[in-house]
């Protein structure tokens, strides 16, 4: 996850990674308010400080945008039954 934010990677492979992570988390019984904030950590340590001044992003690309998403992905996967 954190090579991919670093690098702009695609949504999608974004997602996949922290889809994985998710389900890492939660067979090593963490539960899913920690599994958020463990994400968010790892997410908060991709982005350079200049990169949170940017107005330049288009519409889903920002640091909070991003967050948003990677929480959402990250809660429905490991509140997911299997």
């Amino acid at each position: 996850m954190l090579a991919i934010l670093r690098s702009g990677g695609t949504r999608s492979a974004l997602r996949a990674s922290v889809e994985e992570y998710a389900d890492q988390l939660r067979r090593q019984g963490v539960s899913p308010e920690a599994a958020v904030a463990i994400v968010r950590r790892v997410a908060m340590r991709a982005w350079p400080a200049s990169a949170a001044d940017s107005d330049t992003y288009f519409v889903g690309d920002s640091p909070a945008d991003r967050m948003a998403m990677i929480v959402r992905w990250c809660d429905k996967q490991r509140l997911r039954a299997d």
